[in-house]
């Protein structure tokens, strides 16, 4: 295992706060492990660099204050689009459009966790008979 320093990237999943990283995303020589969110980029020849964050802003995920929301705005910045991900009662609001964005593996993910849910694979609370007999 080895720190995390950054790093280039398609897609980020931020399911989890950043906890003790520094705010200060404008010093990018640094070499400690608190300054490695400002030496994240797009990978070189990336389409639709993503940044995906699980639950609302001012969730227990993405907390409303100045890391959070400055890292976010700093990916926007070098072109990383922004989703947050939030469950509702009946499903995740995952657009269409948004999907189109992923990688080909979390395309198929995402499809078949919409697949199941209108089939028999899917708990009750997240289908019902209308979405079973039509598709």
């Amino acid at each position: 295992n080895s720190p995390f320093m950054g790093g280039q990237y398609d897609v980020i999943i931020q399911c989890s706060p950043l906890g003790d990283f520094s705010a200060d995303f404008s010093n990018r020589s640094s070499n400690d492990i608190k300054g490695s969110l400002a030496r994240i980029h797009p990978r070189s020849g990336a389409k639709a660099p993503l940044l995906i964050v699980v639950g609302k802003s001012g969730s227990h995920h993405f907390p409303a204050d100045g890391l959070h929301f400055g890292f976010k705005q700093m990916l926007e910045s070098r072109g990383f689009s922004s989703v947050h991900v939030v469950q509702s009662e009946r499903m995740p609001y995952l657009t269409g459009d948004i999907v189109e964005l992923l990688p080909a593996t979390l395309q198929e993910v995402v499809l078949r966790e919409e697949w199941d849910r209108v089939t028999d694979n899917a708990p009750s609370k997240f289908s019902n008979l209308y979405k079973k007999f039509t598709i």
